[in-house]
């Protein structure tokens, strides 16, 4: 087989995160329209992740944050995304790198992305040079919906409606 030098993996991630960021634009912009809400499951060892240290330590490896009703301030970057949530009824505002995030949903519409995300390598060469930080909301409602966050390979035919 031939090496794939063009790293077409690398290429996909970026262009389903460009998805994802304009969905979160349109959010941002406009708020989000009808029933439309996210889920955003999200690495929160990721080095670049900021979020309070009580989260991350409730939620050492993942979380999921929902954007439905109560987020505030949603503000959108080309590399991340800023929000502000309440945990415990404590408005928190996170910064999510999109490298960070490995799935997100949206259920009103059956639409959804699962990111690779960064390598374990990635995140040990960036953690020695960028501060850790902190993030999140409950893991209950990926557990609740079943989302499965273990895939590695994206097909899009698994979200689109199917004909009547």
């Amino acid at each position: 087989m031939t090496e794939d030098l063009l790293d077409y993996s690398k290429l996909v991630e970026k262009a389903m995160q460009s998805v994802m960021r304009e969905a979160l634009e349109i959010a941002a912009s406009n708020g989000l329209p009808g029933t439309h809400h996210f889920y955003l499951t999200i690495d929160t060892t990721h080095p670049e992740l900021e979020m309070p240290e009580s989260i991350r330590k409730q939620h050492p490896d993942e979380i999921t944050i929902v954007l439905e009703n109560q987020f505030w301030d949603l503000e959108v970057g080309r590399t991340y995304f800023k929000v502000t949530l309440s945990f415990s009824g404590n408005p928190q505002r996170l910064k999510v790198p999109y490298d960070a995030i490995s799935a997100f949903v949206d259920p009103s519409v059956k639409f959804g992305l699962q990111f690779s995300g960064t390598t374990k390598e990635e995140k040990e060469m960036t953690s020695e040079t960028t501060p850790s930080r902190e993030i999140g909301k409950p893991d209950t409602e990926r557990a609740e919906n079943n989302i499965d966050t273990s895939a590695e390979v994206v097909t899009l035919d698994n979200f689109r409606k199917k004909p009547d």
